[in-house]
């Protein structure tokens, strides 16, 4: 008896499993992605809001007003993100004989919930509040 060209039952399952491996894989590859992009927005949005609330605080230092004119704020449109007020911290930089550069620390942190778990992000920044303002006289 002569046997007929074609697959046998053992062979075309052994391809449907290496097959459903490798699908398996793209999958998990597939749901890592979209978890990662979600995370980059997340984290993107915390520092344009976290920026936002420095460069106000950076031109409320330096004297300057009108900000109750800028357009809608971050935090508006983006209400899961709570920013915590910022910190002013007075520095003091020694220079030689020179008089000490007054400086201040502008500390900026924006909180969110993603997943059951709290995530932060934080933004320092240094500025020297009196001197920009003194050049333009």
């Amino acid at each position: 008896m002569k046997k007929a060209p074609g697959f046998t039952l053992l062979e075309v399952m052994a391809a449907v499993t290496i097959l459903a491996i490798g699908l398996i894989g793209l999958l998990s590859l597939q749901n890592q992605t979209v978890f990662l992009s979600q995370n980059s927005k997340d984290i993107t949005i915390a520092a344009l809001m976290a920026k936002e609330a420095y460069t106000e605080k950076e031109m409320e230092l330096r004297g300057f007003t009108g900000l109750e004119d800028r357009p809608q704020a971050l935090s508006k449109l983006y209400p899961a993100y709570k920013i915590e007020e910022p910190e002013v911290i007075p520095l003091q930089l020694p220079i030689g004989e020179v008089p000490p550069l007054p400086l201040s620390l502008i500390r900026v942190t924006v909180r969110w919930k993603t997943g059951g778990s709290e995530q932060i992000y934080t933004l320092n920044g240094i500025v020297a509040p009196g001197i920009y303002g003194e050049i333009g006289r």
